[in-house]
């Protein structure tokens, strides 16, 4: 039950954030710059962008996980959040 509600939640976010994000961030990497400043920022909206598409990709396969392999997904990732800590 709580799953459906997630997954429902979490692709109406996407679909109302996330895309419209992604679909203006990849028109403005087609422009081409004018000067240095634009390019700088190209450049960094090209890491926005490159982020975002990772984790969206990321978070759809987690998506279709079962919530005991998550907890245990869960388990491991705050494991290793102490030791990768910086």
């Amino acid at each position: 039950m709580y799953g459906r509600f997630f997954k429902t939640l979490a692709d109406e976010r996407k679909k109302r954030e996330v895309e419209p994000t992604l679909s203006m961030l990849r028109e403005a990497l087609m422009e081409t710059p004018a000067n240095e400043a634009e390019r700088h920022a190209q450049a960094r909206m090209g890491q926005m962008h490159d982020l975002i598409d990772l984790t969206t990709s990321w978070f759809s396969d987690i998506q279709k996980l079962d919530v005991e392999t998550l907890k245990k997904i869960d388990d491991a990732g705050r494991s290793s959040t102490k030791v990768f800590r910086v």
